[in-house]
């Protein structure tokens, strides 16, 4: 799968199609908790507002540097 081709899905197909991506980390900001997973080639982000069990949005990237957020959330 591309970055392309989860870009065309439904909402409901991304939420799926991450059930066959791995979680690679979490990470909170003041509104949301946020899940990252490793795709074939990229990652995706899960935004979920806090409260809620239903994701707000998915934000793909295929830059490693999104990793590093991560690796800051785990050390703090």
């Amino acid at each position: 799968m591309t970055v392309q081709n989860f870009m065309s899905m439904s909402e409901e197909e991304k939420a799926e199609a991450l059930l066959k991506g791995r979680l690679a980390g979490v990470r909170e900001d003041e509104w949301h908790t946020i899940l990252l997973y490793k795709m074939d080639s990229f990652y995706v982000e899960v935004y979920y507002r806090n409260g809620l069990r239903q994701p707000s949005s998915f934000r793909p990237s295929t830059s490693k540097d999104l990793l590093e957020l991560y690796y800051n959330a785990y050390l703090n």
